[in-house]
């Protein structure tokens, strides 16, 4: 019946990706690291979910996957940048009722750049590295957000080895 209301419970789940702004050229000059999407995007998101309630009446809640990997390390020196240097940040929204995803790209860097990884042995080894430095930072995650969507049954079975879903 057209127009007909429903009582029926709507889930939305709001994830974001906490990155380079590498999607987008006009956020980066040739190689330099840009991070406006942390700096100036995060406090735009807060002020919007600040604006919406669940049915509890509480603030919408978010789950941050931020990236911590073999590239960004690469990049930065640590696999764990984003949640160090931006720690207050993720410890707010820790705090508020947001959770914290573990967000890996799992790359290999060859002579044409950085690629999907693909060998079984390597995305393990990365996930672990990668796992025990967003750990090492002082951050647990339960939920994970693999990069580029990529996934495979190595990937999958060491998540799950990993306690995450």
């Amino acid at each position: 019946m057209a127009g007909k209301m429903t009582s029926d419970p709507l889930y939305i789940a709001l994830t974001f990706d906490a990155e380079l702004d590498v999607f987008d050229s006009s956020f980066r000059g040739g190689e330099s690291l840009s991070l406006r999407g942390i700096e100036e995007g995060i406090p735009i998101i807060d002020g919007i979910l600040a604006q919406h309630r669940d049915s509890s009446g509480a603030r919408a809640c978010a789950t941050w996957c931020v990236r911590c990997d073999d590239h960004i390390q690469a990049l930065t020196g640590e696999h764990a940048y984003l949640l160090k240097h931006y720690r207050d940040c993720w410890q707010h929204h820790l705090d508020a009722g947001d959770e914290i995803g573990f967000h890996p790209h799992l790359y290999k860097q060859t002579e044409n750049g950085w690629v999907q990884e693909t060998d079984a042995g390597a995305l393990t080894s990365q996930i672990h590295r990668a796992h025990a430095a967003m750990e090492g930072a002082g951050f647990k995650s339960h939920v994970s957000r693999i990069g580029e969507a990529f996934s495979s049954n190595a990937v999958m079975q060491t998540l799950d080895d990993l306690g995450i879903i």
